[in-house]
């Protein structure tokens, strides 16, 4: 019955992943050429936010599938373990804030190369982006404990690979400014976090209780051990990725 509900969900999940490849694909050749600015934009914010992400999360993402079973038991919530995670991941989020002004300068330089340096005052988006790709990734680890992963995987992958292409359409016929794509597309990430927070609520498992964690020492220790193993690993690999990358795209 389990590998039965595995291989439908895999499935299903693989067929997300093709179309969404083949929009990418689509879009690549027709639309992005057009408006090649618009697409550094994007993955020049998008990579930062995903890069500053894995640090704000302090490992929560990984911690989300790893703790899972030690805890699991729906009559506590699973040990509270949503609510750690999420108390992690907002105080990660909350340094972050506090911090932001004095990184404003070197974000700048890191995020825009000099062909896109006309779009600094936007590095300001950084910060609901780091928020929504942090919860979106964090959600998505989450509901994977379900053995659910083909609402998660439309929300995380379809959402802005449908989204984009039409935004990007949207500008190139002058009813958006540049500002307005960010907006956009800042939008279509908050969709699909809230899709992820909604389906959590749907299946009952939106549980936030006392997490067990804090009145366990061993657990803990554990946990900061496998955390920043996490955040170097995470941080290893999207800096690995982005060196690879012509122009950092």
């Amino acid at each position: 019955m389990i590998m039965g509900i595995i291989q439908r969900q895999g499935f299903k999940s693989s067929v997300i992943s093709y179309i969404g490849v083949a929009i990418g694909v689509l879009s690549t050749m027709y639309i992005y050429p057009k408006a090649l600015e618009i697409l550094g934009l994007f993955r020049s914010l998008f990579d930062a936010s995903v890069l500053i992400g894995i640090v704000v999360m302090m490992g929560s993402s990984v911690s989300a599938v790893r703790f899972f079973p030690k805890y699991q038991d729906s009559s506590t919530g699973h040990g509270g373990l949503l609510s750690w995670l999420l108390m992690v991941s907002g105080i990660g989020f909350l340094v972050f804030l506090l911090v932001f002004p004095f990184l404003d300068n070197w974000l700048v330089e890191y995020v825009f190369n000099d062909e896109n340096a006309i779009f600094a005052d936007l590095v300001v988006y950084i910060i609901p982006l780091t928020l929504l790709l942090a919860l979106i990734n964090l959600l998505s680890r989450y509901i994977s404990n379900f053995r659910l992963i083909t609402i998660p995987a439309a929300l995380e992958q379809l959402s802005i690979k449908l989204t984009l292409p039409v935004i990007v359409l949207i500008y190139l016929q002058g009813w958006l400014s540049v500002e307005g794509v960010v907006i956009c597309i800042v939008a279509s990430f908050a969709f699909a976090a809230f899709g992820m927070v909604y389906y959590l609520m749907h299946l009952g498992e939106w549980k936030l209780t006392k997490p067990l964690i804090l009145k366990d020492k061993p657990a803990l220790k554990e946990y900061s051990w496998y955390a920043w193993y996490g955040i170097l690993s995470g941080v290893g690999s999207q800096v690995a990725f982005r060196i690879d990358q012509p122009d950092g795209l």
